[in-house]
């Protein structure tokens, strides 16, 4: 299949979790956080295994040598870093800036809150790198691409509702959530589009890889895991083992690739 198509069609399935939801609208909120609990933990597995079993390897077949595959792993990592202390610190600022105004101006303003909105901004900008590095990873090869769309589309269902939760406990009516988060989510064909002119015929492609590698590190190890953490300890032990058979299904998909 022709790399941009498979990117494209991963894409638009991509986009489409942005109405995930609508599925949580009838389920009571044990129900609905149980869920989220195991699939954010089955992201991390998955994540960690893709980037040790898949990117990595490919990443040395194709040429990187192990040190410079550890320095863009690095960069990538430091980059997303600096990305999401830089939305939060902004966040900040507009908090204290609608504060403000409500302090002295005493005006009525929008019940949504900004947070809101500014997640969405960081939402859109992430779904265009993973567009990005989902059309790098296709270039490369298919066997690459399909693990990486499967990193993707598994760290972004919790995500997905993760966002949906937030969008809605911040004053946002559910279906306007709904609407906004296909919008953010949209960006990733953008990054699809544009990242496969870019690179199509560029020697770089596998340089890609490590960058995709740290990126999925980053989300594993600063979002995924401590939200494993900071449950009790039975949730933990069942979220443990769905981060396990995370690890394990990618490793699976190695062996049989």
């Amino acid at each position: 299949m022709n790399s941009l198509l498979f990117a494209l069609v991963v894409a638009v399935l991509d986009t489409l979790l942005g109405f995930v939801g609508v599925f949580t609208f009838k389920l009571n909120r044990k129900t609905f956080n149980a869920f989220i609990y195991a699939m954010v933990a089955f992201a991390a597995g998955s994540l960690l295994g893709g980037a040790f079993f898949h990117l990595l390897p490919e990443s040395i077949e194709r040429g990187v040598e192990p040190l410079t595959f550890s320095i863009i792993l690095i960069c990538s990592f430091l980059f997303f870093l600096l990305l999401e202390d830089f939305l939060h610190w902004h966040r900040c600022m507009e908090s204290r800036k609608k504060e403000k105004r409500v302090d002295s101006d005493k005006i009525k303003v929008n019940k949504v809150s900004s947070v809101s909105y500014l997640l969405l901004i960081g939402d859109f900008i992430h779904n265009f790198i993973d567009g990005v590095v989902l059309v790098g990873s296709a270039l490369v090869s298919v066997p690459v691409g399909i693990v990486t769309a499967i990193m993707i589309l598994a760290h972004e269902l919790p995500e997905e509702l993760g966002i949906f939760a937030v969008l809605v406990h911040g004053g946002m009516h559910e279906v306007k959530s709904v609407y906004n988060s296909v919008i953010a989510q949209s960006s990733v064909i953008l990054g699809v589009i544009l990242g496969y002119f870019v690179m199509k015929n560029s020697s770089w492609v596998p340089y890609l890889l490590p960058f995709a590698a740290g990126s999925f590190l980053y989300i594993s190890a600063s979002d995924l895991i401590p939200e494993i953490n900071s449950k009790r300890s039975k949730e933990r032990l069942v979220s443990a083992l769905w981060l396990i058979v995370g690890i394990v299904f990618m490793l699976v998909i190695k062996l049989f690739e």
